[in-house]
């Protein structure tokens, strides 16, 4: 909070913060009383949104594939869909991910 506070004397416009999903992070989150249905805290009379950065979101993803299917109502992700992406982002001359591998 200390933060949020020094930013708005010198007049800089903050509406979200981001971070990754650590624990410490993620109690914070718990803490502020940030959930899915309700994604934001609010301090010193305004609201901020919370995310989590992407990188660390798909990676994320990307790791429950290894493992798991993940069903959604109309559907299921797969690992074999993981693969298929990497594959033809290996054969494609622009890259979309960094890893060559999902091992």
């Amino acid at each position: 909070m200390q933060v949020l506070s020094a930013l708005s004397t010198t007049g800089a416009s903050v509406f979200s913060t981001v971070c990754d999903q650590g624990s410490f992070n993620r109690k914070l989150y718990k803490m502020l009383g940030v959930t899915i249905e309700h994604p934001f805290f609010t301090y010193g009379g305004k609201r901020y949104y919370a995310f989590h950065d992407n990188p660390h979101l798909m990676k994320s993803v990307r790791n429950n594939l290894l493992r798991y299917d993940i069903k959604y109502s109309n559907g299921t992700a797969k690992r074999q869909y993981l693969q298929e992406f990497l594959n033809n982002d290996l054969r494609s001359t622009i890259r979309y991910i960094k890893y060559k591998t999902f091992q």
